[in-house]
Order: C-alpha cells, then structure tokens, then sequence
C-alpha cells in the first residue's frame, strides 16, 4: 500500500458498503475516507492504511 513517498489509493473496485453502512467490503475505508483520500496528507493516508489492516484482521 506504501510505494516509496507516495500512498497508494487503497481501492480495489469491489465497492461495497457492509451492512451497517461503515465500511466498504473491498477497500475497508468509511465514506468519509473514500471521499477526502486525495485532499489527505501522506501521514494521513499512513494512518488510514494502518487502520485498514486492523480492519480487515477483525472483519468489522
């Protein structure tokens, strides 16, 4: 997901929204994410993607 200095758009084009509307099944991001990802600042984007691996372990 980190290529060199740059973060890589985590979407994959299964999009998806879970049951509960709080995440999409392909990319684990919220709305909110998916929406502001290229206004985000790479330390930004870090924490999303770090978010998005716990995420994705406990299958929220």
């Amino acid at each position: 997901m980190i290529l060199g200095d740059a973060i890589k758009n985590p979407c994959i084009n299964i999009c998806r929204m879970d049951q509960h509307a709080r995440f999409c099944q392909g990319c684990w991001r919220t709305l909110v994410e998916i929406g502001v990802w290229d206004q985000m600042t790479d330390r930004q984007k870090t924490e999303v993607a770090q978010s998005l691996e716990q995420r994705r372990n406990r299958k929220v």
